[in-house]
């Protein structure tokens, strides 16, 4: 239950990195409701280096540190591309963002760490609806 569970939330933090890192990448582009820049941030644009960075206050330090596993995501977000087994490409994923996540937690002060966890639980939560959705796939 509780790998379900990490699946789950490991499949929507990948989402909505790839999302929010699409959306990010065009600013001024408008979002759904015609406003400019805002298509990335209603999906939930937290696992996007930026987002996170502003959503979690993280000093420049804290940011130079977590480079290195943005770009690891990226760059197996990039190798999965042509993997037609979604299962596969689920799994790696999971065990990329995973990765990420401990980075994360491992720079951040208790405070953060705080917010950090806020957060995951909202991206978890959407996963869910998200999940009942399209029948429980």
């Amino acid at each position: 239950m509780n790998l379900n569970r990490f699946s789950l939330l490991c499949a929507a933090a990948f989402t909505l990195t790839a999302t929010s890192a699409l959306a990010q990448d065009k600013p001024g582009k408008p979002g759904q409701d015609g406003k400019p820049g805002q298509a990335g941030q209603r999906r939930g644009g937290a696992m996007n280096p930026k987002a996170l960075a502003k959503a979690l206050e993280l000093t420049p330090e804290q940011e130079k540190k977590l480079e290195p596993a943005f770009k690891k995501l990226a760059d197996a977000r990039k190798a999965l591309k042509d993997v037609t087994d979604v299962k596969e490409k689920r799994e790696k994923m999971a065990a990329t963002t995973k990765e990420l996540m401990k980075s994360v937690e491992e720079v951040l002060t208790p405070e953060q760490k705080k917010k950090f966890d806020e957060m995951k639980k909202k991206m978890e939560e959407a996963a869910k609806k998200g999940k009942k959705k399209d029948g429980g796939n």
